[in-house]
């Protein structure tokens, strides 16, 4: 058990949680979840936005949103 077996855990953290954390999340798992492990979470959470889903799904990633927390939920 080598540490190369380790993802790097990735936080990112906006206002609502409900659209940029939620597609940089999104997209760093899609692309690079080999080898990190991301979450987002809102200092103020709020509704998802549905042009976030949009432009993820536009763009050929399978986006599933996580729901809306606050980063002390992670």
């Amino acid at each position: 058990m080598g540490s190369k077996n380790l993802k790097t855990k990735v936080l990112f953290i906006c206002k609502h949680n409900s659209a940029r954390s939620q597609m940089a999340e999104g997209l760093l798992n899609s692309i690079y979840g080999e080898y990190f492990e991301a979450y987002s979470a809102g200092t103020d959470p709020d509704i998802l936005n549905p042009c976030a889903v949009k432009v993820m799904a536009d763009r050929g990633y399978r986006y599933i949103p996580e729901p809306i927390q606050k980063p002390e939920g992670i």
